[in-house]
């Protein structure tokens, strides 16, 4: 079994597109695997027709994980920006009673600072 696999294997086959090969006329003629070495005509559909199958899943597959991982990505860009956003609503409203009390504590020292400048004049 071997030696045929070895002689068939070490064969070289030269196909024109305008003549069929020998292989293939011999299809034709012998049905039997025996008789026939090479692969059959149906054989090989199916093997196509598997690899044909396994490449759309394949690239189906991928093509889930793609969706997947940039669907996963939006939402983790989605938590970033709300995040970023809260803290920076957060610091912009802790600016701003900052800067309340600033002008509050100015007034009060504007104030102390005019009641010393009228005392210092009546001494």
């Amino acid at each position: 079994m071997t030696s045929k696999i070895k002689a068939t294997s070490s064969k070289q086959l030269k196909v024109t597109p305008d003549e069929p090969s020998d292989d293939l006329q011999q299809l034709g003629e012998n049905n039997s695997l025996e008789n026939n070495p090479g692969p059959s005509k149906k054989l090989l559909h199916g093997r196509r027709k598997r690899y044909a199958m396994d490449v759309s899943n394949a690239v189906y597959n991928i093509e889930q994980k793609i969706n997947h991982f940039l669907k996963l990505q939006h939402e983790r860009w989605q938590a970033f920006y709300q995040e970023y956003s809260h803290q920076f609503l957060t610091m912009v409203v802790m600016w701003n009673i900052d800067v309340d009390q600033v002008k509050k504590h100015t007034e009060k020292l504007s104030n102390i600072l005019d009641e010393q400048q009228k005392l210092f004049q009546e001494f």
